[in-house]
C-alpha cells in the first residue's frame, strides 16, 4: 500500500509510479497534486483501490487504467479532469465497492457498456458537464445500492431499466436536462 491522505503535497505525480508493479492499494487523496494522471498508472495491474480524490489533478482519465483489472474501487472525484468517460474503464467488471468520478469537467455521453458492472454497489458521476441519455445498460447493475447523477446534462427518458435495480437506496438523477 502506498498512502498519502489529507498532506499538502504538490507536484504532478510522476510517471515512475507505474514502476511499483506489486501495489495493491495507491491513495494520494486530499492533496495538492496537479497535471494529468501518468498514464503507465495501467501497469499496476494488481491495484485494488486508487483513490486520487481531492487533487487538481486534469486532463483525460487515461483508458490504460482499463487493464488494473483487479480494481474494487476507483475515486477521482473532486479533480479537474475533463474528457469523455474511457469505455476501457467502465469496462472494469472487478469494480464492486464504488466507482466515484464526481466534481470534474468529464463531458460526452456515458459509454453504453456500463451493464457490465454488475457487481459494483455505488456509482456517483454527479456535477460533471456529462450529456447524451442514461444508457440503459446501467440497469444490469443489479448490486447498485447508489447511482447519484445529479448536477449533469442528461436528457430524454430514464430508462425502465432503472427498475431493475432492487436494492436501490439512493437514486439521484436531480438538476439534469
Amino acid at each position: 500500500a502506498f498512502t498519502l491522505v489529507g498532506n499538502q503535497f504538490t507536484g504532478r505525480i510522476p510517471g515512475s509510479i507505474g514502476d511499483l508493479h506489486k501495489l495493491q492499494r495507491l491513495t494520494l487523496e486530499m492533496n495538492k497534486f496537479w497535471g494529468e494522471i501518468p498514464s503507465s498508472i495501467g501497469n499496476l495491474t494488481l491495484l485494488i483501490t486508487l483513490n486520487f480524490a481531492e487533487n487538481m489533478l486534469e486532463g483525460s482519465i487515461p483508458s490504460s487504467l482499463g487493464k488494473c483489472q483487479n480494481l474494487i474501487l476507483l475515486d477521482l472525484s473532486n479533480n479537474n479532469l475533463t474528457g469523455t468517460t474511457p469505455t476501457e474503464v467502465i469496462g472494469l467488471s472487478s469494480l464492486s465497492i464504488y466507482l466515484d468520478l464526481s466534481q470534474n469537467q468529464l463531458n460526452g455521453p456515458l459509454p453504453s457498456n456500463f451493464g457490465i458492472l454488475k457487481n459494483l454497489g455505488a456509482i456517483d458521476i454527479s456535477e460533471n458537464k456529462l450529456s447524451g441519455q442514461i444508457p440503459s445498460s446501467i440497469g444490469s447493475c443489479i448490486r447498485l445500492e447508489q447511482l447519484v447523477m445529479n448536477g449533469n446534462f442528461f436528457r430524454g427518458n430514464i430508462p425502465s431499466s432503472l427498475s431493475s435495480l432492487r436494492g436501490i437506496e439512493n437514486l439521484d438523477l436531480s438538476r439534469n436536462n
